[in-house]
């Protein structure tokens, strides 16, 4: 927005310097056309007819006269009165003057005829040195006005080529300007929809702080009961040390006793062989004792010959471990 506003004011200082050199090319072109004019109020005809008709006075003095003059008339030259220009006869380079017709034509004064050729030659030759030395300064001052016109005109040129450049400069400017613009409403439509989500997300903050106070209250409530359950718990860890300790003791009590009870079970075991052993000792004594009584029995009862007798001695009863 800012650059655009600046060509607007670029543009409007164009335009002012614009119209301040159509001002002062108008004034130049009117003090040139002035100066013109007054280059040609001096005198209804030309320069050239001016030296024309002076040469032709001089010499038609010249002819009529050899001899000098009284030369007082030349003090009683009077002011050159102009006559109106609808007497005046028209000028043509080709006509020459006459003396008659340059008093007529109010180039020389009324009382010329009192005059000498030579003063009158002298008057014109003034009068011709005057007009010269204007037309000089009307040259001059035309050439300076031509120089500034032409200044002028340049400072024109460039001033158009300025303020076309710079008009298309603003029109491209415009143009980067409406697409700044459509850029800038949508930057304003994303902005208002982010105005609209941050609203949101500022409700949603809001919430959010809401729900941390409430879980920060939670939370410091279940700190309290973090504390207690870590006192119940130190308390349940000193008891578990306790009961290891104890369950240690037991252990080492349980384990000790089954090293008693082992080793009594060895002992009995060994009992167990032994007894075992004794056992089958008796058993195998009772055995012999009931073959003996049995062989007795037969013996006594059947006289048996002394051969079963040692038979039966030699008779061994089967063994357990066989059994």
């Amino acid at each position: 927005m800012d650059s655009g506003s600046e060509l607007l004011e670029q543009e409007e200082e164009l335009h002012r310097l614009n119209a301040d050199l159509e001002l002062r090319t108008r004034k130049l072109l009117e003090d040139v056309q002035k100066t013109v004019t007054r280059q040609a109020v001096p005198s209804a005809w030309s320069n050239h007819a001016l030296f024309a008709a002076i040469d032709e006075i001089y010499s038609e003095e010249q002819r009529e006269t050899r001899c000098p003059r009284a030369r007082s008339a030349c003090s009683r030259t009077s002011r050159v009165t102009p006559r109106p220009a609808s007497q005046r006869r028209p000028f043509t380079p080709e006509r020459t003057f006459s003396r008659k017709e340059l008093e007529s034509e109010d180039i020389l004064p009324p009382g010329s005829k009192n005059m000498s050729a030579e003063s009158q030659v002298r008057f014109l030759k003034a009068k011709c040195k005057i007009l010269q030395e204007d037309i000089s300064a009307g040259k001059r001052e035309y050439s300076i006005r031509t120089d500034e016109w032409r200044k002028a005109q340049y400072e024109l040129k460039v001033s158009e080529d300025e303020r076309l450049k710079l008009a298309a400069d603003l029109v491209q400017t415009r143009e980067k300007l409406k697409k700044q613009e459509a850029l800038t409403v949508a930057a304003n439509e994303r902005l208002t929809l982010r105005d609209n989500e941050a609203a949101l997300l500022r409700k949603e903050v809001e919430m959010l702080k809401q729900e941390l106070k409430r879980i920060g209250l939670t939370t410091t409530a279940n700190d309290a009961k973090v504390n207690k359950t870590k006192e119940e718990l130190e308390k349940t860890r000193q008891l578990l040390k306790k009961s290891q300790l104890n369950e240690k003791e037991a252990k080492e009590k349980a384990r000790a006793t089954e090293e008693e009870m082992y080793l009594s079970v060895r002992k009995l075991e060994r009992q167990k062989g032994d007894l075992v052993g004794a056992i089958r000792k008796q058993i195998y004594l009772i055995d012999n004792l009931k073959a003996t009584k049995g062989h007795l029995e037969a013996e006594a009862l059947a006289k048996l010959s002394e051969r079963d007798f040692l038979a039966l001695l030699d008779w061994k009863p089967p063994t357990l471990d066989s059994k």
